[in-house]
């Protein structure tokens, strides 16, 4: 037996605005990564594994958990039938403000404006930024990006859609249909994969106050579970590094109801973990099981002492 636990993260399986892929690539590559984990690991559910430690058990030996962040279609269209071909469960992550309709992915529409600009610069704080070949583009969305987060929600929404009127982008329309529905989301819950919360609207929490953190989390718990009619007990954090929670998010953690937390810092899990704190390696599904084994090793990697 283990006192040991990975966590492996994804987004989505095929390519999308922002996540930029071959199409094929993200299919052929998850499925040859859970060929692997199958063979080589224990797969394990998130909330079963952190119930198990609570009562003091150890989890077998290599345990590993799958999750999913953002709740992109292709959870249900592809995810999940290679996960049932492969008899591996998985937790997927849901921001309730995306299922409703209510709020854009801003990574999605930031990609799309910038890719598909018909402008031929940008006016971004105080700078006027030349829009140049495509790959000046993705290097650009990745820079754009990186400033937006240090913004809180509604500042970085709002500046976004600022971006796409001043953009004006051309050619193939947003995909308003990369995200799963309420339809959607309850056909996972009925085909037995765990479900839990990635905040309300998609907020990184440490930019919001006390409050509204609190507010975020109890409304995204709620309406889940309303919905869905299933147990919400963990959150996976957006973003989730050094610096996107704080002490006041593991208040208003508690004060919702949440049991644990995933971050995106990668590291092993033991049953002393912070629960609220617990480490997880991000993985893209078309870097096949070389970029499998390229993240375990990452979180595998012993810890100075």
């Amino acid at each position: 037996m283990s006192r040991r636990l990975t966590i492996i993260g994804y987004h989505n399986v095929e390519g999308t605005h922002y996540f930029d892929a071959p199409a094929g690539q993200g299919t052929r590559g998850f499925r040859q990564q859970l060929q692997l984990l199958r063979r080589t690991m224990n797969v394990v559910e998130l909330g079963t594994a952190v119930r198990a430690w609570g009562e003091g058990s150890d989890l077998p030996m290599r345990s590993i958990c799958i999750t999913f962040d953002d709740g992109y279609r292709d959870s249900l269209d592809v995810a999940a039938p290679l996960l049932e071909r492969y008899s591996l469960p998985a937790t997927f992550f849901l921001i309730p403000a995306f299922v409703s309709r209510e709020s854009h992915a801003w990574w999605e529409r930031l990609s799309w404006c910038v890719l598909g600009a018909s402008a031929s610069s940008l006016h971004w704080q105080d700078r006027v930024i030349p829009l140049g070949e495509r790959q000046s583009r993705v290097d650009l969305v990745e820079e754009l990006a990186a400033d937006l987060k240090t913004l809180s929600r509604s500042e970085r929404e709002r500046a976004v859609e600022e971006m796409v009127e001043q953009l004006a982008p051309i050619g193939a329309p947003y995909r308003e249909d990369l995200f799963l529905d309420w339809d959607q989301s309850r056909a996972l819950v009925r085909r037995g994969f765990e479900v839990g919360s990635h905040s309300y609207r998609h907020a990184i929490l440490a930019r919001e106050s006390a409050t509204e953190q609190l507010d975020d989390l109890t409304r995204s718990k709620k309406l889940l579970e309303d919905e869905l009619d299933a147990p919400i007990e963990g959150v996976a954090y957006p973003n989730g590094e050094h610096g996107d929670f704080t002490n006041e998010t593991f208040d208003a953690l508690r004060g919702a109801g949440y049991t644990h937390a995933v971050t995106t810092i990668p590291g092993l899990n033991r049953r002393t973990s912070p629960p609220f704190e617990l480490r997880r390696v991000v993985i893209s599904p078309a870097t096949g099981p070389r970029g499998l084994l390229e993240g375990l090793a990452r979180t595998w990697k012993p810890r100075r002492t």
